[in-house]
C-alpha cells in the first residue's frame, strides 16, 4: 500500500499536479515534509497546535491511493485476492481458486480514523475474542476465526489515523508496537500472525504532552517521520485562509450579500499574529523579573477583578511598580499557600504591542469597532468593547 502511494505521489509530482489543493501556506514547509515521508514509505506524525489543519491534511491522504482496488468478497479486512491475509480469505481461495468472488473497494473506504480518548481499549483498535462465535462454531480461543477484528485490521491496505496520540493510555500505545514493527497482533495471550499493510498516521499537540499524557519512547522510535505544522507566517496567507473557511456566500440562504473590506481582513489577521507575551506574577519581584524580558510599555491586569479595575498601562518603572502593587492588592484572593497554593493574589503582565491600544476604524460603515487584545481564562478576564 505504501508503494502504491509512493507511485502515485511520484506520478503527480512529475505531472505537476497539486497534492493538497485546499491547503494554504504549507507549500514550502509542511508539504515537502509530507512528500518526503510518503516517498520514504514512513509512518509519520503531524505535530502542531490547534487549528493548523492537521486533521484536514490527514483526511486528504486517501486521494493519493488508487481509486479502485480488488478485494475478496466478504472479507472483514479487505484481503487482496493475490495476497490473502485472513484465514477466511485463505480458505475461500483454497476452496474456490479462480472462482473466488471478488468485489471492488473505493479509496474512500480505505481510510480509518480514531480520536484518542482515555477510554480507548485494545479491543477497539486491535480486536478481541468473540466467545459467542467460538461457542457457535465450536472453536478454541486460539483459533483465528474467533477474533473480532478492531478498526486497525479492518483498515488493512489503507490508511489509519489516530488523532491526539498523547491522550492514548501507555498500555494501549504498547499494543500498537507489534502492528507497526512485528506485524502481528496479540489478543489475550494469543499471537496471530497478521501482516497488515497499513500506513499509520498520528497527530498530536505538544501542549498535551504534559497536560494530558505523553507518547511512550518505543512508539516514538517506530514513528519514522515527525512533521511540524505552524500558523500562517504572513498576513496575506492568513487572509486567504480566512477567506476560504469563512461562510460569505449567503445568497442562496436568503439573498444576503456579505462584503468584508480587505483592510479589515488584514487587521483581524494582525490581531491573531501579533500576540503579546504574558506571564502571571505573584510578587513585585516576579513582576520586575518579567519586565526585564519584555521591556516597556507594559499592560498589567489583576486577576479576579471586574472590568480590569486595578490595572493599567505602565510607561516607566515607577508607574509599573505602582500599578503592580495596586493590582496585587486588588486581586481578591486570600493568601493561603500552605493549604492551597493556587489561592494567591496575582497579576498578569503583558507586553504592549505597537497597535494594541489603537481602535480599529472601518471606513464607509455605519458602525465603529473598538477592539482590545483579550485573554480569558480562570486567572484573567479582559473585556472587548464594540
Amino acid at each position: 500500500m505504501k508503494d502504491e502511494m509512493r507511485r502515485n505521489v511520484v506520478r503527480m509530482l512529475a505531472s505537476g499536479e497539486e497534492l493538497f489543493p485546499s491547503i494554504i501556506g504549507y507549500e514550502k514547509s509542511v508539504v515537502p515534509g509530507l512528500v518526503n515521508a510518503l516517498l520514504s514509505r514512513h509512518d509519520f506524525i503531524l505535530l502542531g497546535l490547534r487549528g493548523q489543519a492537521k486533521s484536514r491534511l490527514v483526511r486528504m491522504l486517501p486521494t493519493l491511493l488508487d481509486e479502485w482496488v480488488p478485494e475478496v468478497e466478504g472479507s472483514e479486512i479487505h484481503d487482496d485476492p493475490l495476497d490473502p491475509v485472513s484465514k477466511y480469505a485463505r480458505d475461500l481461495i483454497h476452496d474456490q481458486g479462480d472462482e473466488t468472488p471478488v468485489s471492488w473497494l473505493h479509496r474512500s473506504a480505505r481510510y480509518g480514523e480514531k480520536l484518542a480518548t482515555p477510554d480507548t481499549s485494545i479491543a477497539d483498535l486491535i480486536g478481541d475474542i468473540d466467545p459467542i462465535k467460538a461457542a457457535t462454531r465450536k472453536l478454541t480461543y486460539a483459533d483465528e476465526e474467533v477474533i473480532h477484528f478492531g478498526i486497525i485490521p479492518r483498515t488493512h491496505r489503507g490508511i489509519f489515523a489516530i488523532n491526539e496520540l498523547p491522550d492514548l493510555q501507555p498500555r494501549i500505545q504498547v499494543g500498537l508496537l507489534n502492528v507497526m514493527e512485528e506485524q502481528d497482533v496479540q489478543i489475550r495471550g494469543f499471537n496471530v500472525r497478521l501482516p497488515l499493510d497499513v500506513l499509520m498516521v498520528f497527530t498530536a499537540n505538544p501542549e498535551d504532552y504534559t497536560n494530558r499524557g505523553s507518547i511512550i519512547t518505543p512508539l516514538k522510535d517506530r514513528i519514522d517521520s515527525q512533521i511540524l505544522t505552524h500558523y500562517p507566517r504572513e498576513i496575506e496567507i492568513g487572509v486567504e485562509i480566512t477567506r476560504q473557511e469563512a461562510w460569505q456566500d449567503r445568497q442562496s440562504a436568503g439573498g444576503v450579500s456579505v462584503r468584508v473590506p480587505h483592510v479589515f481582513r488584514e487587521i483581524v489577521e494582525e490581531l491573531g499574529l501579533r500576540m503579546p507575551r504574558a506571564r502571571t506574577v505573584n510578587t513585585v519581584e516576579e513582576g520586575f523579573e518579567f519586565l526585564e524580558k519584555i521591556g516597556l510599555p507594559a499592560i498589567l491586569r489583576p486577576a479576579f477583578t471586574l472590568g480590569g479595575s486595578g490595572g493599567g498601562v505602565a510607561y516607566n518603572r515607577e508607574e509599573f511598580e505602582d500599578l503592580l502593587r495596586r493590582g496585587l492588592a486588588a486581586s481578591r484572593i486570600d493568601i493561603d499557600p500552605p493549604t492551597n497554593p493556587n489561592r494567591r493574589r496575582h497579576s498578569v503582565c503583558f507586553k504592549l504591542a505597537d497597535k494594541a491600544r489603537h481602535p480599529l476604524w472601518v471606513r464607509r460603515s455605519p458602525c465603529i469597532a473598538r477592539c482590545w487584545i483579550q485573554r480569558n481564562d480562570i486567572h484573567v478576564t479582559h473585556q472587548t468593547l464594540q
